[in-house]
């Protein structure tokens, strides 16, 4: 039987209706388990989420809009995946009031350093795990937020030492703790690197997996 263009193009919009169901029903579905979990968690809580490469930035943006939007909490957001200019752009097409992030930009290097951004430090490079250390220690004495992103602990062990970026994880845990502080500590999924995750499970109050 011949297809005609119209039933082709009816066919594709079918389908392109039925993805977009489908990753909504995704995206309600993290939503709905991250205000399960966060909600029940006192205002200094401690996590580590972990979820899958195809789930991450959902997940990213599920934490932030109920911290930030729901909560209204004032966050700094360590971003180690994205420099500070594309991470902004995506989490205000996401509906994130980044007026209450202040962010550490630690890919974007001495690139960013005369930018004249005011919520931002730009570090010198992902390495630099003893500058972000003072950073995050500066902005704790400051009070600028109630809680801290790391984003994330699979892209810091990318470029450091495994046992080096544990390391640093349990220092900025016991940082936040002692601040009074929430910590969320991204990373993938427990099967990309196993033993960080089960090193850091013994420095928070709960692990998240979101798969």
């Amino acid at each position: 039987m011949e297809i005609t263009v119209r039933e082709t193009m009816e066919k594709k919009y079918a389908e392109q209706l039925l993805r977009g169901s489908e990753e909504k029903g995704l995206k309600d579905s993290i939503k709905n388990k991250i205000e399960r979990e966060f909600g029940e968690k006192p205002k200094d809580f401690m996590v580590a989420v972990v979820t899958s490469a195809e789930n991450y930035f959902p997940t990213d943006i599920a934490i932030l809009n109920y911290l930030v939007n729901t909560r209204e909490m004032k966050g700094v957001y360590v971003a180690m995946n994205k420099p500070y200019p594309t991470l902004v752009k995506i989490l205000q097409n996401s509906n994130i009031d980044t007026d209450k992030l202040f962010f550490i930009d630690a890919i974007s290097g001495n690139l960013g350093q005369d930018a004249g951004i005011d919520n931002c430090v730009f570090l010198s490079n992902p390495s630099a795990i003893s500058e972000l250390g003072m950073t995050v220690l500066n902005l704790c004495d400051e009070k600028k937020a109630d809680f801290l992103l790391l984003d994330s602990l699979s892209t810091m062990i990318i470029y450091n030492d495994r046992l080096d970026s544990v390391r640093f994880a349990h220092y900025l845990i016991t940082q936040l703790r002692k601040y009074g502080l929430a910590g969320v500590i991204m990373s993938l999924d427990k099967y990309k690197d196993p033993e960080a995750i089960k090193d850091i499970s013994m420095f928070v109050d709960k692990v998240i997996y979101l798969k």
